[in-house]
């Protein structure tokens, strides 16, 4: 007697787009800006788990060995004193002049994927800042020493000389300057604010222009992530007291910066059965000729196939059958008698250490699959997996077999399509 199973092995990895309509009110002086990054798992380097940002930096940061590491942006925002820096306030109170608070502290925004509603957690924070400042009349002629002063005049300005010395901030010297018009970009280490006293008269309007700032990320291990598209937002406010904080005169043009995070998790799922793995056929253990020639009860029948997995993110298994009974795939035979047309086939699954059965992390051997989505069965998978044997195994019970034997001739059969699904 002849009992075969056609086994369809298919591997879906589903992708959904989720839209999400978020009603909310900001004022119409917000300027934002999309921050975007993508993790695509490396099969030759399969430890690698970092995002790749995909938006340009831009600005002083956007060129090669500067900010350390830092990600900048331009900001289309000037910030404008309108009666100009009276040294005489400044020298009693720093924020009467060039005061510059930025939010140097880490600020934790949860990435929410789109689908799901999974989280990860990223971390922000500022550590640059940067622009031009204007005046209305040549540096030179707003301080003693005239045309001869360094740079311009601009030197003599300010308490401890132009703004490429300044402290504790780090200061680049970008060097440019005119008469006029003199470039800044202070990067902060350990303290939030830096500040330059105004030595003489600075008349207004005083103008700070091409503003730039920067921000460091510290992203969440994309292995942890749900593979799918992610999504966040967080909000700075700009102005005297708030999150930027340029000092009682400077008043910007724009009232907040948001910052929106679009994040991209890609999963690498591949499954390859050797050829002719479509076809399982199930017997004896040790053979139909083998059970016949022993004499014993009907046997249990079984059968194996060995395949290679590779995935980089957690995934699910579930069946989909031709024939069934419950939860259970079943093989048929029409030419059998009526209580013995259906056989139940256990379905099960075995992986390696690195792919285990969730939750608990355990041991997955032998795992039954079922059928229908409802009834996946889930595997955590630690870092990315590359070509890892796995085996199916079919199995009908002996009871299941004794009825099957009573129908010589028959041939049971049905296919089972086993499902691998990154994405439930």
């Amino acid at each position: 007697m002849r009992i075969s199973l056609l086994v369809n092995a298919q591997v879906f990895t589903r992708y959904g787009v989720a839209l999400i309509l978020m009603c909310c009110v900001l004022p119409t002086s917000a300027y934002e800006k999309t921050i975007e990054a993508v993790y695509t798992p490396d099969p030759n380097n399969p430890m690698k788990n970092t995002f790749v940002l995909q938006t340009p930096a831009e600005g002083h940061c956007g060129m090669p060995s500067t900010c350390s590491g830092a990600w900048g942006m331009l900001w289309p925002v000037i910030f404008e004193s309108p009666t100009g820096i009276d040294p005489a306030a400044n020298a009693n109170d720093q924020r009467q002049g060039a005061y510059m608070k930025i939010p140097l502290g880490w600020r934790s925004v949860m990435l929410v994927n789109t689908k799901t509603g999974s989280q990860a957690e990223l971390k922000v924070r500022a550590t640059a800042i940067g622009g031009r400042y204007v005046l209305t009349r040549p540096a030179a002629e707003l301080s003693p020493g005239g045309p001869t002063a360094p740079y311009l005049g601009h030197g003599l300005l300010w308490q401890g000389g132009t703004w490429h010395e300044v402290s504790p901030c780090y200061s680049s010297r970008l060097w440019y300057l005119v008469s006029t018009i003199h470039e800044f970009f202070w990067e902060y280490r350990s303290k939030d604010t830096c500040t330059k006293k105004a030595l003489y008269d600075i008349p207004g309007p005083f103008i700070y222009e091409r503003v730039q700032t920067a921000f460091e990320f510290v992203m969440p291990n994309p292995l942890d992530m749900e593979p799918g598209d992610y999504a966040a937002s967080t909000l700075y406010s700009v102005g005297p007291g708030q999150d930027y904080d340029l000092g009682e005169l400077m008043l910007p043009s724009d009232s907040q910066l948001v910052l929106d995070f679009k994040s991209v998790v890609n999963s690498a799922l591949s499954v390859d059965f050797p050829p002719g793995s479509q076809r399982a056929v199930l017997q004896p253990r040790e053979g139909w000729q083998g059970w016949l020639n022993s004499g014993r009860k009907a046997p249990g029948l079984s059968a194996f196939q060995n395949f290679k997995l590779s995935t980089s993110s957690n995934f699910k298994m579930y069946l989909d059958c031709q024939y069934s009974v419950g939860t259970d795939c079943a093989i048929y035979a029409e030419s059998a008698t009526k209580n013995a047309q259906v056989a139940v086939v256990d379905t099960m699954v075995s992986f390696p250490a690195g792919i285990t059965l969730a939750p608990g992390k355990r041991t997955a051997i032998k795992v039954p699959l079922a059928q229908g989505i409802h009834h996946a069965v889930s595997f955590d998978v630690e870092g990315v997996q590359v070509s890892r044997g796995a085996t199916m195994n079919y199995e009908i019970k002996p009871e299941v077999t004794e009825l099957m034997v009573d129908n010589p001739g028959s041939t049971y059969t049905g296919v089972v399509t086993i499902i691998f699904d990154v994405n439930t």
